[in-house]
């Protein structure tokens, strides 16, 4: 598994992988604060040529996931198809196409939204916009006030989720995509 971009619960996603025996990966900008060493980290500023070819020199893309959380990239239509041969998912925070974008945690305070949801989705041109692989719902407690406690409370239900559709894919448990309404 490859993530790219970077996430809170990064240690705790390595640990999943690690007991599903999957080898794990980095890809991430320089602007993030990792708090790791114990992944093989890779820095970019940009998804240029030298990005393209680490990713062709160092992973069959055939037998590798490539995922994203929360990157500072936009994902070229060349690069989703040609480089990645479709075979990138995202994962985000919130219900879609409802709250596409990032600072969802901030958005659901000021909209006093209780409605917590893990969603994966593969990655297409657009921002979020791709079909959704698996979705899950549940409902955030009252003790949540700041965007903070929004996100401590969802990182629970994220790596089940996680573990979850991971361990989906590494049986090769057929999905179903479910395309978002525009």
């Amino acid at each position: 598994i490859v993530i790219i971009g970077s996430l809170s619960s990064l240690e705790d996603v390595l640990k999943i992988n690690n007991d599903l025996n999957l080898n794990t990966y980095l890809i991430t900008s320089p602007s993030f604060k990792l708090k790791t060493k114990s992944v093989k980290t890779k820095l970019f500023n940009k998804l240029d040529k030298s990005f393209e070819n680490y990713i062709k020199k160092n992973f069959n893309i055939n037998e590798t996931l490539f995922t994203s959380f929360g990157p500072r990239w936009i994902f070229s239509k060349k690069l989703i198809s040609k480089i990645f041969k479709n075979n990138i998912i995202n994962f985000h925070s919130t219900r879609l196409p409802l709250d596409s974008g990032s600072a969802s945690f901030s958005w659901r305070v000021m909209r006093n939204d209780r409605i917590g949801n893990c969603l994966a989705h593969l990655v297409d041109a657009g921002i979020d916009t791709g079909p959704i692989l698996k979705s899950y719902e549940f409902v955030f407690s009252k003790n949540c006030k700041t965007p903070l406690d929004f996100e401590e409370e969802n990182n629970s239900h994220f790596l089940d989720f996680y573990k979850n559709l991971i361990g989906e894919i590494k049986s090769k448990k057929k999905l179903s995509l479910q395309y978002q309404n525009k």
